[in-house]
């Protein structure tokens, strides 16, 4: 035994001591906080016992490790958050190893940075939002990704049920009833976040539009996790888009407003994509976040009764930049997809999902392939004349019927 384990310890017992004390005053509420000059007294042997989780020699003693995690879930997240994190975290320390290669090759190396950080104290924060997503963070509190489980959260009290309802009736007039599987929302949209990632990624590579998303497992449940694009990227809603576009943002913003309709997205709002600037204010990239209302079942009807599932769908067609025309390299990708393709994509992304997912249903059924190929039909319309604004307007099923049946209409009279 190395003389860093007696000194662990004594400082486990010193935090053991400290707790009871606190919880015999207070109550066992995780959420309780100890005074000011309490925790300043904790933070040496916390600090110590952290350390220790980081380092190899934690692995001398797993069983005083797994004790060291324990007591750090009895402290609030406040308390923990005023700790100094470690300089680094060994990969051969026993917080490390709780991930396996296995685990790291499903999952990626940031949900392994994510599930570490939680293990040494810094816990998931809750999100805006209604879908009881977590953002996750790594050993030093950087947040890294955002988890979003396969199964809502439970409203507790009478307030937040009575909110919750209100939620589901408009979203049930709404999105959740465009859903691949309406009657099981977050897992719908679980598969739609994976599904988006895997589509895009196939269609344009190069571009990297979505942000690495997978399908995990914390804490025994299943969810989408997406790495968090780096800080450099802002909401659409807080940028200038270039007022004298070049021909590389013109590129990006269109490539990606055809990649977005072509998925469908309901919820594209200007807080639901991000975009890097460079110093001259131009594109250098796009992100395009929250993709779980995507690959819808049918695209939706005109009129008021529609109205909560349309209001957000496609709102880059408002952007200054989105009136200029496409670009000749744009039509002519557009061009390129054709039905064949797509239907070999979506075979393909079936088979992976229900793998990943352990769900029996396929996401990418007969009604949400109908859709699809009905919004790539409208697409081929596209041409030079044409902008994103052009087709951000043709986001219901009397748009999208009446563009396709004035093309076919034309190319008759030829």
């Amino acid at each position: 035994m190395t003389t860093i384990i007696p000194e662990i310890i004594k400082d486990v017992t010193i935090l053991e001591k400290a707790l009871d004390k606190r919880e015999d005053t207070a109550g066992s509420f995780s959420s309780y906080i100890f005074p000011h000059e309490s925790i300043n007294q904790l933070k040496k042997p916390i600090k110590r016992v952290i350390a220790f989780l980081s380092s190899e020699k934690s692995l001398e003693d797993e069983e005083l490790a797994e004790k060291c995690i324990k007591l750090l879930r009895r402290f609030s997240q406040q308390d923990l958050d005023s700790i100094e994190p470690p300089h680094q975290v060994a990969s051969n320390s026993y917080v490390a190893k709780t991930v396996t290669k296995a685990q790291v090759e499903k999952y990626g190396n940031t949900f392994k940075s994510a599930v570490v950080g939680n293990l040494l104290g810094k816990r998931p924060k809750g999100n805006k939002g209604t879908t009881g997503s977590k953002i996750f963070r790594n050993y030093k509190g950087k947040a890294v990704g955002i988890f979003k489980p396969s199964e809502g959260t439970i409203p507790r009290g009478i307030i937040e049920k009575i909110i919750q309802m209100s939620k589901d009736f408009f979203q049930n007039s709404g999105q959740s009833n465009y859903l691949s599987d309406p009657k099981n929302k977050a897992q719908s949209q679980m598969l739609a976040e994976r599904a988006s990632y895997l589509f895009i990624k196939e269609l344009a590579p190069r571009l990297n539009f979505v942000p690495e998303t997978r399908i995990v497992e914390f804490n025994q449940k299943k969810g989408s996790f997406q790495t968090f694009a780096e800080n450099t990227y802002k909401e659409a809603a807080e940028i200038t888009f270039p007022k004298k576009p070049n021909k590389n943002d013109l590129y990006q913003f269109q490539m990606f407003c055809v990649l977005d309709y072509l998925i469908g997205n309901l919820d594209r709002h200007d807080e639901n994509y991000l975009v890097k600037l460079n110093n001259q204010g131009h594109i250098e990239g796009i992100k395009m976040i929250d993709n779980g209302n995507s690959f819808i079942t049918k695209n939706p009807a005109g009129g008021i009764s529609t109205y909560f599932a349309r209001k957000s769908q496609y709102k880059w067609k408002n952007q200054t930049i989105s009136e200029n025309t496409f670009l000749p390299e744009v039509i002519q990708y557009i061009k390129n997809l054709n039905s064949t393709k797509i239907k070999r994509l979506i075979k393909d992304l079936n088979k992976s999902l229900k793998e990943e997912s352990a769900h029996t249903k396929d996401f990418f059924h007969e009604s949400v392939i109908q859709a699809l190929l009905e919004r790539l039909d409208a697409l081929k319309t596209m041409t030079e004349q044409d902008s994103p604004s052009t087709l951000g307007n043709i986001g219901t099923s009397e748009a999208i019927s009446q563009i396709y049946s004035k093309k076919v209409h034309i190319i008759s009279n030829l």
